[in-house]
């Protein structure tokens, strides 16, 4: 659980706080591209008001299901991010989009993922637990920070979109399938 909180929270904290620099930074040389520092906001604002909505269907339909659509949205999204290299405004435009269906799909994890350790985890341990994951999920800004200074943007989309993989096995698996060990 703490991998699908890190892969959703740490995300959207780390997007949300690299977005404006990233964006500036992939729409260079683009004449009359839209300012990323601008629009940075819109991201966690759009993260934020999805996980309100998620939670909500994640007690009606399962916190495991909502998780494996996240993780598929998220897929994609990541994928597109790490090959789409704008060259026109418009393409620009288009990035921006990709990059808020990734905000959007994060904040859904955030919901789904809390959701499934309330059923997964006793009272006691759930408290402990989301403490724990919400602790290691609050270093996304850090580590999607260092890894765009060290490796890159590409570096940093293919390592996220891994993660979501990963995500994505782990779920199916024990979480969301028939005779899962821990249908949730």
């Amino acid at each position: 659980m703490t991998l699908f909180y890190y892969g959703t929270f740490a995300t959207f904290a780390g997007l949300g706080a690299q977005l404006g620099l990233l964006g500036n930074h992939t729409f260079a040389g683009i004449e009359g591209a839209p300012s990323a520092v601008a629009l940075a906001w819109l991201g966690p604002v759009i993260g934020a008001l999805s996980r309100v909505g998620a939670g909500q269907v994640s007690d009606k339909i399962r916190g495991g299901r909502v998780t494996t659509v996240m993780a598929v949205c998220n897929i994609i999204g990541l994928l597109a991010l790490w090959l789409y290299k704008p060259t026109t405004v418009s393409g620009c435009w288009i990035w921006l989009l990709v990059m808020f269906w990734v905000f959007f799909w994060t904040g859904v994890g955030n919901a789904s993922t809390t959701e499934q350790m309330a059923v997964l985890f006793p009272p006691l341990q759930g408290g402990a637990v989301v403490g724990w994951t919400s602790a290691v999920g609050a270093y996304g800004p850090f580590t999607i920070g260092m890894l765009l200074a060290e490796c890159g943007a590409g570096a940093m989309f293919g390592i996220s979109t891994l993660i979501f993989v990963a995500i994505l096995a782990i779920n199916v698996y024990y979480y969301d399938r028939k005779n899962a060990p821990d249908l949730c």
